[in-house]
């Protein structure tokens, strides 16, 4: 896995104990104080997938290093399993 996703792997472990009801609010306040120490690339949004990625991957040896981050995002729209793994393994043997 790159670097990157290490990183957002990292960070959303915290961000995954969170409430329901207060993951908006929360998020959007982590948003703020980690752009203020770490500059671009935690908005709110961002942070919500990036809690999507370590709820699906949470051994992070099963996300794929041939996978870009905006992969992941994209396949983490798709609510069944199943499918998702699918379409994962398309990507990687497709080389999409």
């Amino acid at each position: 896995m790159k670097n990157l996703e290490c990183k957002y792997f990292n960070i959303c472990g915290g961000c995954s104990l969170l409430n329901v009801e207060y993951e908006k609010q929360s998020l959007r306040q982590l948003s703020k104080v980690l752009t203020t120490e770490f500059g671009k690339g935690f908005s709110r949004s961002n942070l919500s997938n990036m809690r999507q990625f370590y709820l699906t991957h949470k051994d992070v040896r099963t996300a794929s290093g041939q996978l870009s981050w905006s992969h992941y995002c994209e396949l983490h729209t798709i609510s069944d399993e199943q499918k998702r793994s699918f379409y994962e393994k398309e990507c990687i043997n497709a080389r999409w």
